[in-house]
């Protein structure tokens, strides 16, 4: 039997988080260790730590990223991230942002052991990325615009996978909420699945369609601001294919409904994100195929090869188009972006 020890740290005044997280974190290491077993996989440690200096600890020990990591996302803050192994020491680190969850209150509840499922899932896709010398990981930073579009591909599967595997790793509950004055039971994954559709509906009209594409017109009409928008675009279109990600994930096991619907023919999505995920299709569900993850190496550079294509075709309905002209030098065409 294999272990995946994941051990607990509380560095916030709200100690009703650290206690909640508490009774996650056993169950989710016995998970952890019975997916290590089947798949073969070294004895591991995970050390989780809620804190309410979230931002500058992440800062601190992201500065070297590229682009440049933040706390902030579309549909909401960061809620946690998990931190590559710092040398000399052999474990990574989650970190959980006490800032984002309220005490007490039932969305915590579902959130929180949600958020450390996918964590820990993220530590067990390195785990197991790193059995394979060849295969990249997501902590590697990129060098030049065209790693970045794969950096940005890698990421985007690993946030689908992770959440696919948290599936795994902690079954559905029932929670009690109150909606219209009413006490109503429902499972947690409903009531993500609720959240992520609003966060998804909201992201699009602010964040996505039209804003990537005025970025381009901008550019185009003026002729200035050529780094600023590349800037943008390279920080505006990983967001956008994560938050997609996670809805994604969180609606996939439930019929259609109006409101989903209506994010489904959003210009956002249809310009630039379902195309992405035509093209990926199934390919990250593949290395959740059992045995569990015997084929990751070869499906997972698969994955990442697939997805890295269909960042660059999102890149293209924008109007840029990159040409790899060697020594870490890539040439931008700017053309008129595509439009309903």
């Amino acid at each position: 039997m294999r272990s995946v020890a994941v051990s607990l740290e509380g560095r916030t005044v709200h100690e009703d988080l650290v206690t909640l997280a508490r009774s996650v974190v056993d169950p989710l290491a016995e998970a952890a260790s019975n997916f290590a077993t089947a798949a073969d996989l070294p004895d591991s440690s995970v050390v989780v730590r809620v804190t309410d200096n979230f931002a500058s600890e992440v800062e601190a020990r992201c500065r070297e990223e590229s682009p440049p990591y933040t706390t902030e996302r579309p549909g909401g803050g960061v809620a946690a991230i998990t931190l590559r192994c710092q040398p000399g020491i052999g474990s990574p680190s989650v970190l959980i942002n006490a800032a984002v969850f309220t005490p007490d209150d039932s969305w915590t509840v579902v959130h929180l052991p949600t958020v450390l499922a996918h964590e820990v899932s993220h530590c067990l896709i390195e785990l197991c990325r790193r059995q394979d010398a060849e295969t990249p990981t997501r902590f590697e930073p990129p060098k030049d615009l065209l790693e970045t579009v794969d950096h940005c591909a890698l990421t985007v599967c690993d946030e689908y996978l992770a959440d696919e595997l948290a599936k795994v790793l902690l079954p559905p509950t029932d929670v009690t909420v109150t909606v219209d004055g009413n006490e109503v039971v429902a499972t947690d994954r409903v009531m993500l699945a609720v959240d992520s559709l609003g966060q998804m509906r909201d992201a699009l009209d602010e964040h996505v369609y039209p804003a990537l594409l005025d970025r381009v017109r901008k550019y185009r009409m003026s002729g200035a601001g050529f780094d600023d928008m590349v800037d943008s675009l390279t920080a505006a279109i990983p967001a956008a294919l994560v938050l997609s990600a996670h809805y994604r994930a969180a609606i996939s096991e439930f019929p259609p409904t109006e409101e989903a619907e209506l994010v489904a023919q959003h210009p956002a999505t249809r310009l630039y994100l379902q195309p992405f995920w035509d093209r990926v299709g199934p390919v990250p569900d593949r290395r959740l195929d059992g045995p569990l993850w015997s084929r990751f190496p070869q499906s997972d550079r698969e994955a990442i090869d697939t997805a890295t294509e269909a960042t660059l075709d999102f890149w293209a309905a924008l109007g840029l188009t990159l040409e790899d002209q060697g020594g870490g030098r890539v040439y931008v065409h700017v053309n008129e972006p595509d439009d309903c």
